[in-house]
């Protein structure tokens, strides 16, 4: 039976607008995405964030990924 899990980050995102372009940056995972536009930029990392942690969910490797980015491992307990 697959089940679904619902999850919310609050991960640090530095912009610059440069010349043409804007670059949004999300240090703690290494991403980065540009666009003509904010709003195109912003849009660009969610999505590159949202396929990072899909794929990370897919593969079971969140803690490989997160291990390089510098994360320590914690075990978590969920009780229902």
């Amino acid at each position: 039976m697959k089940t679904s899990t619902t999850m919310t980050l609050s991960l640090p995102i530095e912009s610059k607008g440069e010349s043409k372009y804007f670059v949004y940056h999300c240090p703690a995972l290494d991403l980065w995405s540009l666009g003509k536009t904010k709003e195109e930029a912003e849009r660009d990392l969610i999505q590159s964030l949202q396929f990072l942690l899909e794929r990370c969910s897919k593969y079971d490797s969140i803690d490989k990924v997160l291990s390089d980015c510098g994360y320590k491992n914690v075990s978590l307990e969920i009780m229902n």
